[in-house]
């Protein structure tokens, strides 16, 4: 053995170095973990009282690498996880900082829930935590993971679940987070969205994305760049349900959330496009002026068209008249980025700002472009009377919501929806009898921007475009009492053939076949302020533009037969032949002058003055019927009551007058004033199966219609609007009973008023009596 194997493997110096090398790397983390150890159940306990939530953590196991594990992590029911590893550097140990270069969750749960203003519960532990750092001074060339505090964040099998109040649920498998910056990349594998709310108000929506990644502000707790792709789902109403395809999801930091994709229209892909914007808030403090006089502020885009005479009494919103917030908010929160807060301009106060306090108004937008996107799904959304089976729309739809609410508390003060369309409808089939007989189908283009709030409903223009018919309309709306009201309405001119032609063809009705010419246009205005005195609540004018000229009559409607002897149908069904000649054929020539003039009295005052339509009668009729909420009084004239008995059915509906409008206008074009009236008295109903005046006056007083007294004529001519029940109550009774006594006595003050009779005459006619047929009261 040579010197050199003798000689000891260390130096006594480098045994003293090894020793204390062992110790330190024995030590230190054997040191570490005593002390993280002897913090867990402190820093539990600290979190729990901070975050408001119970916290756990599990065991702690810290190697001789450095590297720490926790063991069944969990804040409360919100975030929960089974492992923790943090790679920690030497220097964090022996700095005490716990730094680490890297985290490494495995299978964590984290379930937010977003309140209906965006809010959620992650958001308020995070502050309470303090989680939003403080924002230091740092190099701009300091490294992203120096600033961040670690590398990387590296989630195995991570599972995250927001539920959105009033929207439903979102859940990600797969989940990623890699720090970036001040930012948080997260990436995702399958996205799962289930909506079914009170917002979406029985809207069932499933769509699934294959893959998902978004990038989260830490400072801020907000989302900034978003995308989703390889999406697929349904919406499922209880009409039925729409399949989607080729969905992508997606937003650029500050700009809308976009959504692409395709409806599955029987194999046929429908594209359409919904864009979400970011809520938009506006603070607005009130200036250190003297209060403005009350106003309604949701009412002022009216007030710019109210006629000079109507006037909007200012309303006070009371909290029985606020609505419920809508969960646009938490959409915004849980797809945008935070919202920009400026201050609004004296212009653009809020609107419910009536008084000295502080008021923030917060504004979503929802944008939604479709090509032949079929609406069969959205029939059970669709009013009574619209058939949406076959129906499908195109264009573009944008909702805003806005909401304005007092500072600090956040009660709602006023809450509104803006609605702006503009698009087409295809084969939407009215069904309504109200509109039509027979089911209607209607192609048209539809243009609107209207605002609904909660007193008012204001349409700042709407327009409908079917053929050559263009037709614009704007006005507003006063919800609840008294009635107030302003519509404008604009036909544009356009050959008088074309409109025809423009109508679908169970609209026209009788009126197929009649050749015209010429161009019409025109313009109406309706005014309603039950406000008024008895009266004056109901204004109409309109004014037309141009002619149409009828080079034919339609041959199921031709209005000139009516000047000659011809059959008729009765408005019990039968028919009879009507003319000069015929048996029970009264003249008007033979009749006393106070016959024709009670049924004009009674039925149409100004007979004489129009042209087949009384625009004042209509408003006073209006006017009845809004006052009393009740259908109480037409406003039909004799001309429009004879071709109604004439040529069309007795039913209330939009067709029936649009029919009945056209042909009033041509019969008092082919026939004069006398032949109108003629013809009317010949078959107007007088009592059960009781045609024309001579018929009545044989039935109810045995003689003829040349010999009625003016209180006949008068009894005879309040017969005219309900026969068939004013008859039946005097067979009951056996004598006139109050009510049909007034109607005498308002056709014989009317006589009295137009110089038919005197003074003498009428109270002569107010005293004597009516002797009734005994057939006519036993109903022979």
């Amino acid at each position: 053995m040579t010197d050199a194997d003798r000689r000891p493997f260390l130096r006594p110096g480098e045994r003293g170095i090894l020793t204390v090398t062992a110790l330190l790397a024995l030590g230190v983390p054997l040191g570490a973990a005593a002390w993280v150890r002897g913090r867990t159940d402190e820093l539990a306990a600290q979190i729990s009282e901070r975050g408001g939530v119970p916290a756990r953590i599990g065991a702690i196991d810290v190697d001789l690498t450095g590297a720490v594990r926790v063991d069944d992590v969990a804040l409360g029911d919100l975030v929960a996880a089974e492992a923790i590893e943090a790679s920690v550097a030497m220097d964090s140990l022996l700095g005490g900082t716990l730094r680490a270069d890297e985290i490494r969750v495995r299978a964590p749960r984290i379930a937010v829930r977003i309140d209906p203003d965006g809010d959620s519960d992650v958001a308020r532990l995070a502050r309470k935590l303090g989680v939003r750092r403080a924002h230091r001074p740092q190099a701009d060339d300091a490294p992203r993971e120096t600033r961040a505090g670690f590398r990387r964040i590296v989630v195995d099998g991570g599972t995250l679940t927001a539920h959105i109040a009033g929207l439903g649920e979102v859940s990600a498998d797969g989940v990623e987070l890699v720090p970036d910056g001040d930012a948080l990349r997260v990436v995702t594998g399958r996205v799962h969205l289930r909506g079914s709310g009170n917002l979406l108000g029985g809207l069932h929506i499933d769509v699934a994305f294959a893959r998902g990644a978004a990038e989260l502000g830490l400072t801020r707790l907000r989302f900034g760049r978003i995308l989703a792709v390889g999406g697929a789902g349904t919406i499922t109403t209880s009409s039925g349900a729409l399949a989607l395809r080729d969905l992508a999801a997606g937003r650029r930091a500050g700009a809308p959330l976009e959504l692409r994709g395709a409806v599955d229209d029987h194999g046929i892909a429908r594209p359409f496009a919904v864009d979400v914007a970011p809520i938009q808030r506006a603070v607005h403090d009130p200036a250190p002026t003297a209060a403005e006089p009350e106003r309604t502020a949701l009412l002022e885009p009216a007030r710019r068209h109210l006629a000079p005479r109507i006037h909007v009494a200012p309303r006070r919103s009371t909290p029985h008249a606020r609505t419920h917030p809508l969960a646009f908010a938490a959409l915004a929160r849980a797809a945008g980025e935070a919202p920009t807060v400026e201050i609004a301009e004296t212009a653009e106060a809020p609107a419910a700002a009536e008084d000295d306090t502080r008021h923030e108004t917060l504004a979503l937008a929802i944008t939604v472009r479709a090509e032949h996107l079929p609406l069969r799904a959205f029939a059970a959304f669709a009013p009574h009377g619209l058939d949406l089976t076959s129906a499908r729309a195109g264009g573009t739809l944008a909702v805003k919501h806005r909401t304005t609410r007092a500072l600090p508390d956040g009660a709602i003060t006023r809450s509104s929806l803006e609605l702006t369309g503009d698009g087409d409808i295809e084969d939407v089939v009215v069904t309504h009898g109200a509109f039509a007989a027979a089911p209607v189908a209607l192609t048209a283009g539809i243009r609107a921007s209207l605002t609904i709030a909660p007193d008012s409903i204001a349409v700042a223009h709407a327009s409908l475009d079917a053929g050559a018919i263009h037709l614009a309309t704007s006005g507003w709306v006063r919800r609840g009492t008294p009635v107030a009201a302003q519509l404008d309405a604009h036909l544009a001119p356009a050959p008088c053939a074309d409109l025809l032609a423009s109508l679908p063809e169970r609209l026209r009705g009788p009126l197929d076949g009649m050749a015209v010419s010429g161009q019409l246009g025109g313009r109406a205005r309706l005014a309603v302020d039950l406000s008024t005195p008895p009266g004056e609540g109901v204004e109409l004018a309109h004014a037309f533009t141009g002619a149409c000229i009828v080079a034919a009559e339609p041959p199921a409607a031709d209005v000139a037969m009516l000047a000659s002897s011809s059959e008729q149908r009765l408005a019990d069904g039968t028919r009879v032949r009507i003319g000069k000649g015929e048996p029970d054929f009264a003249e008007l020539r033979t009749l006393p002058p106070h016959v024709s003039a009670a049924f004009v009295a009674a039925e149409d005052g100004r007979f004489w003055q129009h042209g087949g339509f009384d625009f004042e009668q209509i408003a006073r009729s209006l006017e009845i019927d809004l006052r009393e909420h009740r259908l109480a009084r037409g406003g039909s004239t004799i001309s429009q009551q004879l071709v109604k008995n004439a040529f069309l059915v007795q039913r209330r509906s939009f067709d029936r007058k649009l029919q009945e409008a056209i042909l009033a206008w041509r019969l008092e074009q082919r026939l004069s004033k006398k032949e109108i009236l003629e013809r009317y008295l010949n078959i107007i109903e007088l009592g059960p199966h009781v045609f024309g005046v001579q018929a009545a006056a044989r039935h109810w007083f045995g003689t003829s219609a040349r010999d009625l007294t003016v209180r006949q004529a008068a009894f005879l001519a309040a017969l005219t609007s309900q026969p068939t029940t004013l008859s039946r109550r005097l067979r009951r009774d056996g004598t006139l009973d109050a009510d049909t006594v007034e109607k005498i006595d308002i056709v014989l003050r009317a006589l009295r008023r137009s110089g038919t009779i005197d003074a003498a005459g009428y109270e002569l006619a107010r005293t004597a009596p009516l002797r009734f047929q005994p057939t006519a009261l036993r109903g022979d």
